[in-house]
């Protein structure tokens, strides 16, 4: 990978300092950097994988990273999904074998699988995956402006339940709308944003991958009954 990244873990621990900010639900926080890049968008945010399987009856288990599909192959063709009819007839043409294998295979991506047309056999596939830290937390690419423009607007959104609530002044909430705004307005607003699919995916797949609130405020010290992080 390309250049340097942080991951949402020092991101929140660096809020967090923040008396007003203290008491923030970490899920709540990678909800917030989720939104944010649908908004502003980050660049480099997927990492490429590729995850080769055997499957059968019709369908394989995607990889638990796994964010959106680059390109997928069935013994060593590649198949296409169930709406284009163009792919076989440009296989067919770049390599007339495939002719002869009479592969017109399809699938279909629905929630942790992809189906296949064809029953069994092995698969391979090339992905976007989540870019994760060692400690299973999402990482973004450390750019200065644009994680400074996430801070203020996790901070944003969350002065924005305090303010309901009556915690916080209104001036306090203003200052923070103000900071927001001049902080995004410093930033690339066209960079890799995520589609609305992605963000939802990548929401899911982190509620899976993230320890649970107590394990994160307490440092990551092992209790002995928190969930342990899925490692990719």
């Amino acid at each position: 990978m390309e250049g340097k990244y942080i991951s949402i873990k020092v991101i929140v621990d660096r809020l967090m300092r923040n008396p007003l900010m203290a008491d923030i639900e970490l899920e709540a926080a990678i909800d917030y950097a989720i939104q944010f890049m649908e908004l502003v968008g980050n660049s480099n945010l997927f990492i490429n994988k590729s995850y080769d399987s055997k499957f059968s009856k019709y369908r394989c288990r995607l990889p638990d990273d796994f964010v959106s599909e680059i390109n997928i192959s069935v013994n060593g063709v590649p198949v296409r999904t169930s709406g284009d009819s163009n792919m076989q007839f440009a296989n067919e043409q770049n390599d007339p074998s495939l002719k002869a294998q009479s592969l017109d295979i399809t699938y279909s991506i629905n929630k942790d699988f992809v189906f296949l047309s064809k029953e069994e056999g092995t698969i391979n596939i090339v992905y976007n995956a989540i870019n994760i830290d060692e400690e299973g937390f999402p990482m973004i690419q450390s750019d200065a402006k644009t994680t400074s423009a996430l801070e203020a607007y996790i901070k944003l959104k969350h002065y924005t339940i305090l303010f309901d609530m009556g915690k916080i002044t209104a001036q306090s909430f203003t200052n923070a709308e103000q900071d927001y705004s001049w902080r995004v307005g410093q930033c690339d607003t066209n960079a890799n944003r995520l589609s609305l699919g992605d963000a939802e995916r990548i929401f899911t797949q982190m509620n899976t991958l993230i320890p649970r609130r107590r394990e994160f405020y307490n440092r990551f010290k092992n209790t002995g009954t928190e969930q342990r992080l899925k490692r990719h």
